[in-house]
């Protein structure tokens, strides 16, 4: 597995250094060494630029997600009920502006939530600190993630899209056991 990880992670570094954005070698860093990254930044922590890099990373999704949906329906009509090539009528800037709104709100949710599980369970970080780094992790998984979208509507090649959040979700936790200080079983709970 290891030998995987580090060619995808070569792969990506080599995409990201043709792109002029030092956040997202922030992020990358973060989803393939999320300890060691958070501790970095952890003395970089706001409110106002986890805001921002999910602000970011939302809207990438969502304009994606608005362009290419009618595209992977299309697709997957198409593989499992050829007969019925219709794609379900949507209204394009509705569909943006709730994946955009809604992302965000729902993000920063999650991550209250996970704080005040965190703080029940003994954690000793703050929110802002916490959820920061969680949130770097969380921006390079959303930017995997929403490139592999675009097959993410084929049947069987799907999964392909899944493996990357997945791996994400667990560099989040990672990085909020390292955060909080919690023990193993305490931070998966």
């Amino acid at each position: 597995m290891g030998g995987i990880l580090e060619s995808f992670e070569s792969f990506a570094i080599g995409i990201a250094n043709t792109i002029p954005s030092t956040r997202l070698k922030i992020w990358l860093s973060a989803y393939f060494h999320p300890v060691e990254t958070f501790e970095k930044e952890k003395k970089n922590a706001s409110l106002r630029q986890m805001f921002l890099d999910i602000l970011l990373v939302v809207f990438f999704y969502s304009a994606i997600a608005t362009l290419l949906t009618p595209l992977t329906l299309s697709i997957s009509y198409a593989i499992v009920k050829p007969q019925d090539m219709t794609v379900p009528n949507m209204i394009p800037l509705n569909f943006f502006l709730y994946s955009l709104v809604g992302g965000i709100v729902g993000v920063f949710l999650g991550y209250y939530l996970i704080f005040l599980c965190s703080k029940t369970l003994g954690g000793k970080c703050g929110f802002t600190v916490q959820s920061y780094g969680m949130a770097l992790v969380f921006c390079a998984r959303s930017a995997i993630t929403t490139i592999l979208f675009v097959i993410m509507g084929v049947p069987c090649l799907n999964i392909i899209a899944l493996l990357p959040g997945l791996y994400g979700i667990y560099g989040e936790y990672r990085v909020l056991k390292a955060a909080s200080g919690l023990s193993t079983k305490r931070a998966a709970a």
